[in-house]
């Protein structure tokens, strides 16, 4: 085997300008049009040089040229799916405050590398008569308006919303189930709840 090294404009040859190198390594290594393994991304200013175990044919690189081509220079997702779950330890909360405040251990902290969520909050609350109160999922301290359902009613009832997030930043962000009581109390039921939170890519 020979090796091989190509330079390429990264401004001149990349879809937004920016190489990712981890990125770029799976990009090739995941094509089925290349067969010879990409061994370094290596970047100086504008210039991107390419380092394979082995010299591409003609064909390789005109797929090379257009893989770097498509390249969006952003990190790849991560490959392993995040799910986190938060479980109730604390017995039977109540809550009277007009604020939205954090439902006992309804708090998870996540990191998803910028793919979407999907968060699932589900309990059991009783309800006696006169008490109306509303219940949301939070995500960095901000209500997702979709999620807020208002409860008014008479005994134990299951409850359950959910929020699909999307365009997250790569970073980790604290979801939350909260509520607030406009009338009475809010009870949660034992420990019959849970905050879940799942990787849709």
């Amino acid at each position: 085997m020979k090796a091989s090294q190509y330079s390429l404009s990264i401004a001149g040859s990349t879809k937004n300008g920016a190489i990712d190198s981890e990125r770029l390594i799976e990009e090739v290594k995941t094509s089925p049009d290349i067969g010879k393994a990409l061994a370094s991304v290596d970047t100086k200013g504008d210039e991107c040089l390419l380092r394979f175990t082995d010299e591409l044919t003609p064909g390789e690189k005109a797929a090379l040229l257009a893989l770097v081509l498509a390249h969006t220079g952003e990190p790849a997702l991560p490959t392993d799916r995040v799910d986190t779950h938060a479980v109730a330890v604390k017995d039977a909360p109540e809550y009277s405050g007009a604020d939205f405040e954090v439902i006992a251990d309804m708090r998870a902290v996540v990191d998803s590398g910028g793919a979407p969520l999907l968060v699932q909050f589900a309990g059991a609350f009783v309800l006696q008569d006169g008490d109306s109160w509303d219940v949301a999922i939070f995500l960095d301290g901000a209500i997702v308006p979709a999620s807020q359902l208002h409860v008014q009613a008479v005994g134990i009832f299951p409850l359950a919303t959910h929020a699909v997030l999307t365009g997250l930043s790569r970073k980790a962000h604290t979801i939350e189930a909260r509520w607030a009581v406009s009338l009475g109390a809010a009870r949660a039921y034992s420990t019959q709840r849970s905050l879940a939170c799942a990787q849709l890519l």
